[in-house]
């Protein structure tokens, strides 16, 4: 879960830097670059990078789980402890949220890509020379050297191309009659140039993204932007592969004739997807010639965007390091069956709550039998002021930690440990074992 919650959080980063660089970049540079933004964008929300603890940043529990019945020994159940476990019992109740989030999204993209597929995968391909021919002619113009099949057929709303690996161009049957040819030329050099930038592969990606993070708006933001820089950079590519003069001019009337609204499905892409923002569409198609292509800019951002994917902050020492270092030396302790140690060097509520021999009982009777610990990880550190107890709220400088553990009779375990800071010393206020 807290995987999750950390390649949101980076890829919210990742939407925020690229609006900022396409509003201040916008008039120079070209709507290709622009897309390959926002698609590295879309793979910082995918790209699983484990990060150090930054607060509640941590990581994912093994899908491996034991069976086994808890294990826990909590000495101030009322106090600190209590916070802990509440923190932890919480997860499986959104980590099931998020998977009917999931589950129900899912179920929408591909039940919205089924029902193209089974309208017009199998459908009848068009035979008609003239178009065939045009077609081929777009091809070569803009270097499409995979087979295509043609559909004309009454019933398709909009020009648009369908599917990846075996590619279909979609044409209204009144559109391929009574278009000229330079209409027809232009709306097919459009589509083809959406199966040279295989933007339908990419279409899926964005579709995982908002699957995964249908939780997160800016999903949702980024994949209208990309629509939008998909479009605009199609509409380049189409003008640019028309080598006569006042190309521009004659496509943008034949964008106007074909504008209509957007379709969802991942596997269609189409002319007229950005009907709401065709002024926009307009205006850079008439500037597509004055732009030049910025190899070493598109790089650096991608770079950038790489960087917000991949590296691992680091971060001074602060309290809360302070508090997971203790933590880490008291466990060492019990690790080593220093168990009457570990009651002398925790808190004065911890030995008020429970006495020396009562501590080194419970442990011989829950720590013991786990024997020797193999790999202990920080899976997650927070800090607060305060914490319930049974007459209220408890004042002071607390850290909740968990620590995923590996012992050698208990592969999966989760350590719940909670620390106070007791005059300038952070000492042990509770803790809690149970298998994960």
């Amino acid at each position: 879960m807290m995987t999750l919650i950390d390649l949101t959080l980076r890829g919210t980063l990742a939407v925020v830097l690229v609006f900022v660089l396409s509003l201040m970049l916008r008039r120079s540079s070209r709507s290709g670059a622009l897309r390959m933004w926002w698609l590295v964008a879309a793979l910082v929300f995918l790209c699983p990078v484990r990060t150090p603890h930054l607060g509640l940043w941590g990581w994912d529990t093994p899908a491996a789980m034991t069976t086994s019945p808890a294990l826990h020994y909590a000495p101030v159940e009322s106090v600190a402890s209590r916070a802990s476990r509440t923190v932890h019992e919480a997860v499986p109740v959104l980590q099931i949220g998020w998977l009917v989030g999931f589950l129900v999204s899912v179920g929408l993209v591909v039940g919205r890509s089924a029902v193209f597929l089974s309208a017009w995968q199998r459908h009848r391909l068009c035979t008609d020379s003239r178009l065939l021919d045009a077609m081929e002619e777009c091809k070569a113009s803009l270097g499409v050297t995979i087979p295509i099949g043609l559909i004309v057929d009454e019933k398709i709303p909009a020009p648009a191309v369908l599917g990846w690996l075996r590619p279909r161009l979609l044409l209204p049957a009144s559109f391929a009659r009574e278009a000229s040819e330079d209409s027809l030329r232009h709306v097919l050099r459009h589509e083809l140039a959406h199966v040279r930038a295989a933007d339908i592969a990419a279409g899926w990606v964005f579709a995982l993204v908002r699957c995964v993070h249908w939780f997160n708006p800016a999903a949702y933001f980024l994949h209208r932007e990309w629509i939008r820089c998909r479009e605009e950079a199609a509409d380049e590519a189409a003008v640019q592969a028309d080598d006569r003069t006042r190309a521009s001019r004659a496509y943008v009337e034949t964008l106007l004739g074909m504008a209509a609204e957007s379709s969802l499905a991942p596997n269609l892409a189409g002319i007229g997807e950005s009907f709401r923002h065709l002024r926009r569409r307009i205006d850079r198609i008439m500037k597509t010639q004055h732009r030049k292509p910025r190899m070493l800019l598109t790089a650096l951002v991608a770079v950038i965007l790489g960087g917000i994917a991949t590296l691992q902050p680091g971060h001074a020492e602060s309290p809360k390091d302070q508090a997971v270092a203790a933590m880490e030396t008291w466990l060492g302790g019990i690790d080593a069956g220093k168990y009457a140690e570990s009651w002398k060097d925790a808190s004065t509520d911890f030995q008020k709550a429970v006495t020396e021999a009562q501590l080194v009982a419970s442990l011989k009777a829950v720590r013991a039998p786990l024997g020797a610990m193999k790999e202990r990880k920080l899976a997650s550190a927070l800090q607060q002021t305060e914490v319930p107890g049974p007459k209220g709220a408890i004042k002071g400088n607390f850290v909740i930690a968990q620590f995923e553990t590996s012992f050698e009779n208990l592969k999966f375990a989760l350590e719940t440990v909670t620390f106070v800071e007791e005059g300038g010393t952070w000492k042990a206020s509770g803790y809690y074992i149970k298998p994960r």
